[in-house]
């Protein structure tokens, strides 16, 4: 008998464990229902009270308020369906609205973290412990194949999220399926992408450049809007969207760029979509066939060209609807801005070959370019911003400007004029005297310098330290003794010096060598010319003699 217990246990045991297996299964496997939100379904926007907008906003679908009445700023062309305020219609949508909102309410959810951003959820009902959610990144949802997917996410006070902010989908999700039971309000941030069924007690508001894919449903409060786009309508979110990009180029100042010349980027979330970047292509250009969502297009800068976006775009981001088509043209037109630079000496005659090179952020603009006979250069085909000029190379004899000069161009087609001035290299020639032996200062030395063609540039006579000093500019010079002080022979030698630096000092020593004294000599026994001269003065004294005698005797 006990055996037989025993294995009435076991069996009884097996049983149940076998039972709780497949009920546990049948429980995951168990689609979350959808929210029946009846009329609602064909409204983008329905407000208790108020509808406010400023700017410029999209809604694809229908609009209605009850039981208020007032809308502001959202006129019928801005809507592509019917306006419903405080009508029989709107009246019943309200009326489904909270019924849909007490089915979202009261289903059983499984806690998160109350930041979405960075999470990838599956089909499922959610909520946080702090009964609120925030979004300030990217949420992904995951249908895991299932395109009826259903995602329900409960609050009993708000719903926020950041600027830039998105709600995307993976496994054939889709903004059909995603409800947001909010116990207040809800508020989505600037130029954020948002997606599913906004279900708020209160109100909901739209930062400047919001977009939904879905729709704004707010039962006892407002509506607020600020440039946005709300698409509703029937669930085809998953249609796809179609772009064309058109390139133009325009060309001046003899420039002559093709379309092909630019390569051209559509992008999503920061990566090229598929086929991008390509050659830009003029009309009809090229055609990109994507999913709804927001997209930049931008292209490679090239230099001298400026670009403008027109047609569905001003700035490149377009947003794109399931099964909508857009169309954004890059124009480019050549810069034709200018910087004229006039090179000159102090004096303020011009200078050829001195180099500049124009900067603009740091980078190089164009090549270095040289002055010409006239002191001239210009840069041409520049567009607006910043630019830096600096020198980069001097004329030959000339010190190098190390003045960056900061140019800006406001206007297109602006011409400014500006100038530098190069200070010529000078350098110094010291020259000093001395005697070859004693190394004595000798003053009274006369010296010449001429130039590499010969002409004479300085001429000085040393001091009594035995020092001329000639300040000269850059060049080739030679140095010669052209007197020697006196009792000192004069120095044949020639010094060949160059100035190339300025504020260089050549020192020269030049050393003389003191004459010698000779010494008194009698004439030769075979030198007559002396003699003669003896009897001529003996003669001559005779002569004298003999005339004072006579003058005595009388």
């Amino acid at each position: 008998m006990k055996k037989r217990s025993r294995k009435k246990m076991l069996s009884l045991l097996l049983t149940l464990a076998l039972f709780a297996v497949n009920g546990t299964a049948q429980l995951t496997m168990a689609a979350e229902a959808e929210v029946k939100t009846g009329t609602t379904e064909n409204f983008a926007i329905l407000s208790g009270e108020t509808i406010t907008n400023t700017g410029t906003t999209e809604v694809m679908g229908d609009v209605g308020i009850h039981p208020g009445i007032e809308v502001v700023g959202l006129s019928e062309d801005m809507v592509t369906g019917a306006m419903h305020l405080a009508d029989e219609v709107a009246l019943a949508a309200k009326n489904d609205l909270v019924i849909a909102y007490d089915d979202a309410a009261g289903r059983t959810p499984q806690i998160i973290s109350r930041e979405l951003a960075g999470q990838t959820l599956t089909p499922g009902v959610y909520t946080s412990n702090e009964k609120d959610f925030l979004l300030t990144g990217k949420l992904i949802l995951d249908g895991e194949g299932d395109p009826d997917a259903v995602f329900i996410f409960q609050t009993d006070t708000t719903l926020t999220t950041g600027s830039g902010s998105s709600v995307e989908f993976a496994g054939n999700a889709t903004a059909c399926g995603v409800f947001w039971k909010v116990g207040s309000s809800a508020t989505l941030g600037s130029n954020s992408s948002f997606a599913g069924s906004i279900l708020a007690l209160t109100s909901i508001t739209l930062e400047t450049g919001a977009t939904v894919n879905g729709r704004l449903l707010a039962r006892n409060g407002s509506v607020v809007l600020d440039s946005n786009v709300i698409t509703s309508g029937p669930c085809t979110q998953n249609q796809s969207a179609t772009l064309h990009v058109i390139k133009m180029v325009v060309n001046r100042n003899g420039r002559t760029a093709v379309s092909e010349d630019f390569s051209v980027h559509v992008l999503k979330d920061g990566l090229d979509v598929s086929g991008s970047p390509d050659a830009g292509m003029e009309t009809p250009g090229r055609t990109y066939t994507l999913e709804a969502g927001n997209y930049v297009v931008t292209e490679e800068p090239v230099e001298g060209y400026e670009a403008s976006f027109s047609g569905d775009s001003t700035d490149g981001k377009v947003t794109l609807s399931p099964g909508e088509e857009k169309t954004v043209i890059i124009t480019n037109t050549s810069s034709a801005g200018s910087i004229d630079l006039f090179k000159t000496d102090e004096k303020g005659n011009p200078l050829s070959g001195a180099e500049f090179t124009l900067y603009r952020e740091d980078v190089e603009v164009g090549e270095p370019m040289s002055t010409d006979e006239n002191g001239n250069i210009t840069f041409t085909g520049l567009a607006k911003g910043t630019y830096k000029l600096k020198e980069t190379k001097a004329p030959e004899g000339y010190v190098l400007s190390e003045v960056a000069e900061e140019i800006i161009l406001t206007q297109d087609e602006e011409i400014v004029e500006i100038s530098f001035t190069n200070t010529m290299i000078l350098g110094r020639i010291s020259i000093v005297k001395v005697d070859g032996k004693t190394g004595a200062a000798l003053s009274g030395a006369e010296f010449r310098i001429t130039d590499g063609k010969g002409t004479e540039v300085f001429q000085g006579e040393t001091d009594d330290e035995g020092m001329v000093t000639a300040e000269l500019p850059y060049g080739d010079y030679t140095v010669q003794e052209m007197k020697a002080p006196e009792n000192y022979e004069k120095s044949e030698k020639t010094y060949a010096v160059s100035i190339v630096e300025d504020g260089q000092i050549i020192d020269l020593e030049v050393e003389n060598t003191k004459m010698e004294k000779k010494a008194a000599t009698l004439p030769d026994a075979g030198d007559t010319s002396g003699n003669i001269f003896l009897l001529l003065g003996g003669l001559a004294l005779t002569g004298g003699l003999l005339l004072w005698r006579k003058r005595s005797a009388a």
